[in-house]
């Protein structure tokens, strides 16, 4: 096998945006200036082209005049940016990596009540986790006793899809839920008839339900933090960047597929909590991420590349609300964060030649500056 490739394990719809060099959600001139840097070369592979039993595989590789199939040796290190939801493709990364490949982020969604138990262990994170439960009807009867304000959300789900929340009322609760362009809806029901007005949206599929976080506001619109962190060319893991998604006017989600939008913390941080000093705030989120990564690598195999949404309350505490192992890297170019949004790729091939140095004893190439382009379509 070839040591100087390295595998970006991408979905079809990825795939067949390739040949004219944007492809969704990814910038592959970010991946080429990284692979240049580190005397890699990278290329870019479905699932359905590695096959354990042999020693090959059809890729898309970068050439002198565009994007290029050829059958290049299978790397010996992947990164894997696609998710799969069969079990037959969780079964062929399992056999490949018994082959030998390294494949990190090998699974790139778990279930959100499996790492809610899974930081519930750990003494540093706990303090920092809204309370969680999986939804049942009794269970949401439990938490509508003990708190006045409730989100609802898939437990397998991202880009705030299907996410629900519920307040409180001196005579019942109120229900908010997304409708699509028209913004978000409300009803009203009595405490024993929530869970009967719920079952509508929650009877589909696995729902948590999880204790509110009052997140801080800017200009009255409540904000959460995405923070990207990544094992780098030494295997430590960093806090690469972080990014402010404040929710549309009227909603209570902040994806910005949902109405969102980004915005930098040395905006959103001053404005909404003036009394906390940014550094101060920022320093607690990197140690809060780094300590939920640790424990995330401790029990789940092979992570080297996360996204975690972060809440800030309205008192400065700092609350772990969801991770997500194939986040999109966009944010940080619409914000116009370049070298942060260039790292985020750049980190995970570092990581790679980290790997490929570790199992051979070989040393990555020299500095190369080259232009890494904005070409995600967004």
């Amino acid at each position: 096998m070839g040591n100087n490739y390295v595998g970006i394990l991408v979905n079809s719809g990825t795939y067949r945006g390739i040949p004219s060099g944007k492809p969704k959600q990814e910038s592959l001139s970010c991946y080429e200036e990284a692979g240049k840097r580190y005397g890699i070369t990278p290329c870019y592979v479905r699932l359905a082209d590695l096959h354990p039993d042999k020693k090959e595989a059809v890729a898309y590789v970068k050439g002198k005049y565009g994007y290029v199939r050829k059958t290049v040796p299978i790397p010996r290190v992947i990164h894997n940016r696609a998710l799969y939801f069969r079990k037959e493709s969780h079964d062929r990364i399992k056999e490949l990596v018994r082959q030998g490949i390294q494949i990190f982020n090998e699974t790139n969604r778990y279930g959100k009540i499996v790492i809610d138990r899974i930081l519930r262990e750990e003494p540093e994170v706990i303090g920092h986790l809204p309370d969680t439960m999986l939804y049942t009807a009794d269970n949401l009867k439990l938490m509508m006793q003990r708190h006045d304000s409730l989100i609802l959300k898939p437990n397998n789900a991202s880009l705030g899809q299907g996410v629900i929340k519920l307040l409180r009322y001196s005579s019942g609760w109120k229900l908010y839920y997304p409708a699509g362009k028209a913004g978000v809806k409300t009803a009203y029901a009595r405490a024993k008839e929530m869970p009967k007005a719920v079952s509508a949206f929650t009877s589909h599929k696995k729902y948590i339900i999880q204790q509110y976080i009052p997140l801080a506001a800017y200009n009255g619109r409540p904000f959460d933090l995405r923070v990207v962190v990544q094992r780098d060319g030494s295997g430590q893991w960093q806090v690469t960047g972080i990014i402010g998604k404040v929710a549309g006017a009227g909603r209570y989600i902040t994806n910005v597929a949902n109405g969102g939008s980004v915005s930098r913390i040395e905006q959103l941080l001053p404005a909404a909590l003036p009394h906390f000093p940014v550094q101060e705030l920022k320093e607690r989120i990197d140690a809060v991420s780094l300590s939920i990564a640790k424990r995330m690598e401790s029990k789940l195999p092979h992570l080297a590349d996360l996204g975690f949404d972060i809440g800030i309350t309205s008192q400065g505490e700092v609350k772990f609300i969801e991770s997500n192992g194939c986040g999109r890297r966009y944010g940080f170019l619409k914000a116009r964060m370049y070298d942060i949004w260039r790292a985020t790729y750049s980190n995970p091939i570092a990581y790679a030649d980290f790997l490929l140095r570790s199992g051979s004893g070989e040393s990555g190439g020299g500095e190369n500056e080259t232009g890494c382009q904005s070409d995600l379509l967004i």
